[in-house]
């Protein structure tokens, strides 16, 4: 297609969930090269779509079947959709308005979100209000994903789904002495994996004792995900309010919420230098085969 990334799709479920809300991709897959304009609501015939997603699909095992699922529904108009068959991690902040990039991509909208600032020129805007999903998404998460074009806010990606962290480590790595000396209230499960303060106790004692060449917790500490949890779990909110929609009231510090911001400053303490940026968030995996890393 002429454009790059005809939209910037957010959270979860490849193609706009295309299960969910099956008719959106009808709706991005028409549209401008110059990517500044909002659709009008005529299909573009005979074109490729070129999809990009988290790896969530493939790794499932759905991905074929949700792609089947759109080309049957769009055959008659000569839309067709492909995987993009590129690497999550492209540089598509720095390589999208170069023509380099899928026509629809699925990420974390802290991911997608990076794309569009300062660079909508590779972006198209979604006429959101006409999706099934449009009243079930509030106001203010809609927001969260407008692009201003001159005087005009336009909505360039839809949420579809809600993330939850997931705990992985190596069992391998855990001490063969954990049943005596790490299962404090004898459940049956390792502290360090159980609880922070171990987590914390446990990191620094690998370090210490391999000299810095490994570490227990690693994550991104400019990951906001990976820091709202904390603060949650001491009574903080991101918006107040009966219904939890009251903007005026940011509550990551009410509450007994700044323990989690020392629990934070506690594991960094532990870390090293990777956690400062994304270094960690994309070479996590080796990190953990290599033996260097207990979890994140």
């Amino acid at each position: 297609m002429k454009r790059t990334i005809a939209a910037i799709v957010s959270h979860v479920a490849i193609i706009l969930a295309l299960i969910i809300v099956m008719g959106t991709l009808s709706i991005i897959a028409a549209g401008v090269s110059t990517g500044n304009e909002k659709f009008t609501g005529e299909l573009e015939r005979n074109v490729t779509l070129r999809i990009l997603e988290n790896d969530t699909a493939k790794e499932q095992g759905y991905l074929k079947e949700l792609l089947d699922a759109f080309n049957e529904k769009y055959a008659e108009y000569g839309i067709k959709a492909v995987d993009a068959n590129m690497d999550n991690y492209t540089d598509l902040e720095t390589a999208g308005p170069f023509g380099y990039g899928p026509d629809v991509v699925y990420q974390a909208n802290d991911v997608v979100m990076k794309y569009v600032d300062g660079t909508r020129k590779h972006i198209l805007p979604l006429p959101v209000e006409k999706l099934d999903c449009y009243d079930q998404v509030g106001a203010e998460a809609w927001k969260a994903y407008e692009l201003k074009i001159e005087t005009q806010n336009y909505v360039c990606g839809v949420p579809v789904n809600i993330q939850q962290p997931l705990l992985y480590y190596r069992k391998d790595l855990i001490p063969e002495n954990w049943e005596t000396e790490w299962d404090a209230d004898k459940n049956g499960v390792p502290d360090m994996i159980e609880n922070w303060c171990d987590l914390y106790r446990f990191s620094k004692q690998i370090r210490q004792q391999s000299g810095g060449s490994k570490y227990g917790y690693m994550k991104s500490l400019n990951d906001g995900y990976f820091a709202s949890g904390y603060f949650f779990s001491y009574g903080g909110y991101v918006f107040g309010g009966e219904d939890g929609k009251d903007t005026k009231d940011i509550g990551f510090s009410k509450n007994d919420g700044y323990k989690g911001a020392k629990i934070i400053r506690q594991l960094a303490s532990v870390m090293n230098l990777e956690c400062t940026e994304d270094t960690i968030t994309t070479n996590a995996y080796s990190r953990m085969a290599q033996g260097r890393i207990l979890r994140r």
